[in-house]
């Protein structure tokens, strides 16, 4: 059976690449999901400001898919079984979000 984790970064969490290629701190916390296809496959997604906009509270986003590893801590985590649908869905989703209406711009609010 597949699952999805829901990961939570704490304001102040430590990277291993801010987006120059350096370690870092993710300044505002960062939110993502990782899916595992029940065989021990896993693929995280998460949206934050493309690498020339990194830090920038409104610009061109990016689907990163490299979270579950650059992130050093989760404040908080929850992993729950879910049906194979909704691991397609959600892995679908993953990969083209602005299939599903999705805005690619990024908004911190």
């Amino acid at each position: 059976m597949p699952f999805i984790t829901i990961n939570i970064a704490d304001i102040k969490t430590p990277m291993l690449d801010d987006g120059s290629g350096k370690p870092g701190i993710s300044l505002p916390g960062h939110m993502w999901y990782e899916l595992n296809d029940g065989k021990g496959k896993k693929d995280s997604y998460g949206f934050a400001p493309d690498i020339e906009n990194n830090g920038k509270p409104f610009a061109p986003g990016k689907i990163y898919k490299d979270d579950s590893t650059n992130y050093q801590d989760r404040g908080h985590t929850r992993t729950i079984e879910i049906s194979q649908a909704q691991y397609d869905a959600m892995k679908q989703f993953g990969e083209k979000p602005q299939d599903f209406g999705f805005s690619t711009y990024y908004k911190f609010n």
